[in-house]
């Protein structure tokens, strides 16, 4: 049939029967795509000679996520002394916690001097106070005789203190005092012999041992308070800002572990920030109070401890937590994907349908209205059908929210319920069919 022939109308008659051959040619159609479909798919089998890869998968979920700020510093004592005597003397005894490391309680006798010398002091000044008294009170007798004969035998005027003996009297009575000083600073001596912790504690360094002599003012050991301690931390003004520390309105509690203790873990506070910054590297500096460092755990939070800190800062929302080890280069992650088979043969498969049920009507010459017909039929109704899903590898981008050491918080680019490829994937291209783990032993 040449181009410029008539087209000739069909007949009532002829109109009548022509949905006949619109549904045989549409049931020719479905077989040759189904054949076609089965043919591309063994061609598939034979071209892929290498095994499918079997992957492990997580599932991510949106959460909410306090980001941390991580500092770390030494475990200092916040009040440490030279436990001195104020005394001199012969070391008589030791308390058995008075070596180094040993804790004690406050007013533990931890020295004990020999207190001989001073209990004869005490015995002396005793001794010498009984004396100043009646010395006392003979020149107090004197001065009352005195003033007794003024009277008694009439003398005009006012007897004079020295008349009444009263210089005598008042250097009796300073003479007594000074006695009863003596009795007290004796006193006060032997009480220093036994010498006290003053306050719960820890010692640091050991300096005497018994049968010593010590001088007043002599060291005997370095001692440290085990009731608060000090951590000092290194912040920039990002952290600063985002922990609200330049205003400290509330109480800001801290985290702190240490890798030496297997990450045992103790709680404190800032207690302040310091006033001026580190010259060099313009840093501020906290102060992180630890109550009870030796108590708080059942492992002790030793003083020159290098711990880390960790502080509650601010909140991200609906982020996804994933592990580094399964983050590509150049902020990409591998996804377990469900794709049609409809998206990767659409194009193909449909064109060459539509140009064979074409050449079926030109060559069967039926209008092209039922052509429209034929297609509407069998691309809406009956492909999507065929086109089944499969699991594929698909190279997704995505934005990070926060990072630490092992993990990345992800804000774009993952959906929730998304599986995440945990297997290392080497030479595998996007869109390349994969297995999944569990279903893979499920199947066997």
């Amino acid at each position: 049939m040449s181009e410029n022939s008539p087209i000739i109308a069909p007949s009532s008659g002829q109109r009548q029967f022509s949905k006949k051959p619109v549904f045989i040619i549409i049931a020719i159609t479905l077989v040759l795509l189904v054949v076609m479909i089965l043919l591309q798919a063994t061609n598939e089998k034979k071209d892929d000679t290498t095994v499918i890869p079997i992957v492990k998968t997580i599932k991510v979920e949106p959460i909410d996520y306090v980001v941390p700020i991580l500092s770390e510093g030494m475990v200092l004592p916040k009040t440490q002394i030279s436990f001195a005597s104020e005394i001199s003397g012969k070391v008589s005894y030791v308390a058995p916690q008075f070596t180094n490391g040993g804790q004690f309680k406050k007013d533990d006798v931890l020295v004990q001097i020999d207190s001989r010398d001073y209990e004869l002091a005490i015995t002396r000044a005793k001794a010498n106070v009984a004396a100043r008294k009646a010395a006392l009170d003979l020149e107090q007798a004197k001065s009352d005789l005195a003033k007794s004969d003024w009277e008694k035998y009439g003398k005009k005027g006012e007897p004079s203190a020295l008349n009444l003996n009263l210089p005598q009297v008042d250097s009796a009575k300073a003479a007594l005092a000074g006695a009863q000083a003596d009795l007290l600073l004796a006193q006060r001596n032997l009480e220093k012999t036994g010498i006290k912790a003053p306050f719960d504690g820890v010692i640091i360094g050991k300096n005497v041992d018994i049968g010593q002599f010590v001088n007043v003012g002599m060291t005997l050991a370095t001692i440290a308070s085990i009731e608060t301690a000090e951590i000092k931390i290194a912040l920039s003004d990002e952290q600063m800002q985002n922990i609200q520390l330049n205003t400290l309105n509330d109480e800001i509690l801290v985290t702190i572990t240490s890798e030496e203790t297997n990450n045992k873990t103790w709680q404190g506070k800032v207690a302040h920030i310091e006033a001026q910054r580190d010259s060099r590297t313009l840093l501020n500096y906290a102060i992180i109070e630890v109550s009870q460092p030796f108590a708080q755990n059942d492992i002790p939070l030793r003083f020159n401890s290098f711990v880390n800190i960790e502080i509650a800062g601010g909140k991200i929302e609906n982020v996804f937590k994933v592990s580094r080890e399964n983050i590509l280069l150049n902020k990409k992650v591998n996804i377990f994907a469900y794709k049609s088979v409809i998206e990767t043969i659409h194009t193909n498969l449909v064109n060459n349908a539509e140009d064979f049920l074409l050449r079926l009507i030109l060559n069967f010459k039926i209008e092209k209205t039922l052509y429209k017909i034929a297609k509407e039929n069998v691309f809406s109704y009956f492909i999507p059908y065929i086109f089944f899903p499969r699991s594929q590898l698909e190279i997704r981008e995505i934005g990070f929210a926060h990072t630490d050491k092992k993990f990345v918080y992800v804000n774009d680019g993952l959906q929730k319920d998304d599986l995440v490829i945990a297997t290392k994937l080497s030479n595998v291209k996007e869109g390349s069919m994969l297995k999944q783990y569990s279903k893979y032993i499920e199947e066997q």
